[in-house]
């Protein structure tokens, strides 16, 4: 059960995923092979694809493309024909910069004329950053500050490219604080000016919630948020 998507505008069944090793991106290819999408992955290492992804998925693939984002013959291989691009860049530490990487995703995009696309951001990010205080409070105030400074300043750069794009449909996925633990299969969207979250829901949520709602986004079954345009909204678990 989710709430209402802010859903890209297409019907068809490609999509692209960057980074497609990592802890949110693996479970995005998982669940976009499940529904059926064909699915082009770019990663750094096959080998750790292979193992993330399990040989039965890693087959199931379209095709996987070995590079990063700083290599714009692999983006437009991996990019090439699809209908969605799902980003999943970040790490950590800041060690993979996500507003160079995002701009060589949009370039790429435009170039081949992809125009759907959803990146992870956070809560805290923009015009969540009030949201974020009210309810992640230990996060925002000590996490945030002490251990991820460089990947928040990295997300407001990136979002800040996705907002100066015209001719694209792009959603800014702003989930809160990611949990290393099996999802529900439930989430929520919650515009990011909402101070109280609706059911009393907690800032956190599984990685592989976070994915589903990703890759739902590229289904035509949600009311949407916006039929066109840059799309920021925060993304919950669900309440009680």
């Amino acid at each position: 059960m989710t709430s209402s998507s802010p859903t890209l505008t297409t019907t068809t069944g490609k999509v692209a995923v960057i980074g497609a090793t990592g802890g949110v991106g693996r479970f995005v290819v998982k669940h976009a092979l499940k529904k059926g999408y064909a699915v082009v992955a770019l990663a750094r290492s096959k080998e750790k694809l292979l193992q993330v992804l399990g040989k039965d998925d890693f087959d199931r693939l379209e095709s996987y493309a070995r590079g990063s984002c700083d290599d714009m013959t692999k983006l437009e291989e991996t990019i090439s024909g699809a209908d969605f691009v799902i980003s999943c860049l970040g790490t950590p530490s800041g060690q993979e910069p996500v507003e160079s990487g995002t701009k060589n995703v949009i370039a790429t995009m435009k170039k081949v004329g992809v125009k759907n696309l959803a990146m992870i951001s956070s809560c805290g990010v923009g015009d969540s950053v009030k949201q974020a205080k009210k309810n992640a409070k230990v996060f925002m105030y000590v996490v945030k500050p002490l251990f991820l400074s460089k990947l928040f300043q990295d997300l407001e750069e990136a979002e800040k490219v996705c907002k100066k794009e015209n001719g694209l449909n792009i959603v800014r996925v702003r989930p809160p604080h990611l949990q290393d633990k099996p999802g529900k299969g439930t989430y929520q969207w919650v515009e990011p000016h909402v101070l109280k979250l609706p059911g009393g829901a907690v800032a956190a949520i599984p990685r592989e919630d976070v994915a589903l709602a990703m890759v739902e986004l590229c289904d035509d079954t949600g009311t949407a948020f916006a039929t066109s345009g840059d799309k920021g909204p925060s993304l919950f678990p669900m309440g009680s």
